[in-house]
């Protein structure tokens, strides 16, 4: 079997456990948050006169303590969250780079070495002669995507506009605005603009990873004719 077509095989296997994972995780999530709200509107269901609406101490109910935890812990599970799609974006990027690296590590040259840049830059110019990968309908996309997961491993996904350096990171982050998801939020301040990355919803998980798929899918489709 030619050696695309094995890694063709691999990739389906691949990112099939990439997206059950991301459904595993994500039910769990939307699990314990429908346990949290439905004790949060039972406790807002809790009559007047019930005794747990009683001032114990600091001018503070047992009620009020339950309500206040209840809130506590549905912000814990969001921040808990977040980490984790943060965490799923880096795992998503590891396994680019890798499958990546094997290619170019079977079309090595003697230019390969002075090639600078990311992984992708690297392989634009070490694959030039047999595929050109900046035209594949996904490149754009997994290329800020690419800058997204920098941010979230060097920034704390949390970047400003004070910062020279990170203009280029900023304007891919925008760009990633375009998919369902994801999002920045911008808090303006007097000298500069701060954005924070947020994963709103698993979608955005997917997408990425169905952009990683259909890219070295096309990748290794182009090659396996070169052999």
């Amino acid at each position: 079997m030619n050696k695309y077509s094995m890694l063709g095989n691999w990739l389906n296997f691949e990112t099939y456990s990439f997206d059950k994972y991301i459904e595993f995780i994500e039910n769990n999530f939307e699990s314990t948050f429908k346990l949290i709200e439905e004790r949060f509107h039972e406790l807002e269901a809790t009559l007047e006169d019930d005794p747990i609406r009683e001032t114990v101490e600091n001018n503070q109910s047992y009620y009020d303590h339950l309500i206040d935890s209840t809130i506590d812990e549905h912000y814990e599970h969001n921040v808990f969250q977040q980490r984790y799609r943060y965490s799923v974006i880096i795992q998503l990027f590891i396994f680019f780079e890798t499958e990546i690296t094997r290619v170019l590590n079977y079309n090595k040259n003697p230019a390969s070495k002075s090639v600078s840049g990311d992984f992708l830059d690297k392989a634009k110019e070490v694959l030039k002669p047999k595929v050109l990968i900046a035209a594949f309908p996904q490149y754009v996309f997994l290329k800020n995507f690419l800058e997204l997961r920098n941010v979230i491993v060097h920034y704390n996904g949390k970047v400003r506009t004070s910062d020279p350096k990170i203009s280029k990171k900023i304007h891919c982050l925008k760009d990633l605005k375009k998919s369902k998801g994801f999002t920045l939020i911008e808090t303006v301040n007097p000298k500069s603009i701060s954005y924070e990355v947020k994963i709103e919803d698993q979608e955005f998980l997917k997408y990425s990873l169905k952009q990683i798929e259909d890219f070295l899918s096309k990748l290794y489709q182009e090659l396996k004719k070169t052999v």
